[in-house]
């Protein structure tokens, strides 16, 4: 197919259909849409024609400069990621009309958000469950240098392997970003890149970003998964921001009952202000969580869950899962 280059792309995004990905992936059928981008069902026309899913970034967007930066930089991050809790890359490329595309592997399933539709909220067993697995992709990105920035239910995918395994797919890096690298060209756009509802304090003060910072997203993800509600939500975005920066949320066992005292204590060192107060890595927050699962079922430390003051039950915890790592 050829296309004159003075020939805007059709608008809707069944252009594509049935045309190819510079020969190597053709587009099969329109999957869905978003702000940024399209999303088409694709087939690899090489060695075992796989089905994929094919990203294009929407052809009324290609002329802003930003736009495209933060599309390549997407590509460029997701080449250097590769863990089971990661959507897998597979390629990138222009389309015959000339929008850029990535290729990533088909997920099968639902979303976290689309999970927390049909159940309001999840057995603490559960939450706890599917943020280990999304902690170890998180892990992955973070020992790369790369802050993921955007972390919430839409971004978090739950698939199943042909053995009938679930397994926790880490999607959208389009918001990611290496501070060794991106920090100052980011900083000074003076935008704020962040969900409000998921946003950390150093990003409403466009401040230094960590990996404490997807930590802070993560907390409140746990809390919206065992309560049912929103730890920050003044009804209103920007309300909302400023409110991550000074307003302290009520502690999860007292939104739900039958959340874990030492569950709920981990949710609320993730929500802390300061960066420096909440755990020190995807690694130490994942330990936690995984000696809160062996003391619910051993319930070898007594008392643990409701009459061990905060400070002493966290204390409590890293002594176990040490105990745990030498078993």
């Amino acid at each position: 197919m050829t296309v004159r280059q003075d020939e805007g792309p059709p608008s809707g995004g069944e252009h594509l259909i049935g045309t190819t990905l510079q020969g190597r992936y053709r587009f099969e059928s329109l999957l869905g849409q978003g702000g940024m981008s399209y999303v088409y069902l694709g087939t690899r026309l090489k060695d075992d024609f796989r089905k994929v899913a094919i990203k294009v970034l929407r052809p009324e967007l290609s002329s802003s400069k930003s736009n495209v930066l933060r599309f390549e930089r997407e590509v460029k991050t997701m080449r250097r990621l590769k863990h089971r809790n990661i959507l897998r890359y597979y390629g990138w490329g222009r389309s015959d009309f000339g929008e850029l595309s990535l290729v990533t592997e088909l997920l099968v399933g639902l979303s976290l958000a689309d999970l927390l539709k049909q159940q309001t909220t999840l057995t603490p067993r559960r939450a706890t469950q599917l943020i280990i697995a999304t902690l170890d992709g998180l892990h992955e990105a973070h020992s790369k240098g790369i802050i993921h920035r955007d972390i919430k239910p839409g971004n978090i995918f739950l698939t199943r392997r042909p053995s009938g395994r679930e397994v926790v797919k880490l999607l959208d890096f389009g918001l990611a970003l290496r501070p060794a690298k991106d920090q100052n060209r980011i900083t000074q756009t003076g935008r704020i890149a962040a969900t409000p509802y998921y946003a950390a304090p150093e990003q409403v003060k466009r401040a230094a970003i960590t990996p404490a910072t997807d930590l802070y997203a993560i907390g409140v993800l746990m809390y919206r998964m065992l309560t049912g509600m929103l730890p920050i939500d003044e009804g209103v975005a920007v309300k909302t921001l400023m409110a991550h920066v000074k307003k302290a949320p009520r502690v999860p066992y007292w939104e739900r009952h039958g959340v874990p005292h030492a569950l709920g204590d981990i949710v609320m060192s993730c929500l802390e202000k300061s960066p420096e107060n909440r755990p020190s890595s995807a690694v130490e927050l994942r330990n936690h969580l995984e000696a809160v699962l062996c003391l619910s079922e051993s319930m070898a430390v007594p008392g643990f869950f409701a009459e061990t003051p905060r400070a002493a039950r966290l204390s409590q915890l890293t002594q176990a899962w040490v105990h745990l790592g030498d078993d």
